[in-house]
């Protein structure tokens, strides 16, 4: 089970479809490259999508 099947990523062009007309809660993370802190829980925020992916849908922008 890759990650890649589960995190999805959202843009301008599909971020209504992937998370304002979803159905399932989601987790949304917004990160910038240069952040520093981004970079730091970025796993972090992936582990959490994909432990409750049963429930959420794990994006990430």
């Amino acid at each position: 089970m890759s990650k890649s099947e589960f995190v999805k990523c959202a843009d301008d062009n599909n971020f209504n479809t992937l998370v304002l007309e979803e159905v399932k809660p989601g987790l949304v993370d917004f990160w910038a490259p240069w952040c520093g802190h981004c970079r730091t829980i970025g796993p972090d925020v992936i582990s959490a999508g994909l432990i409750s992916l049963n429930r959420h849908a794990a994006l990430k922008n």
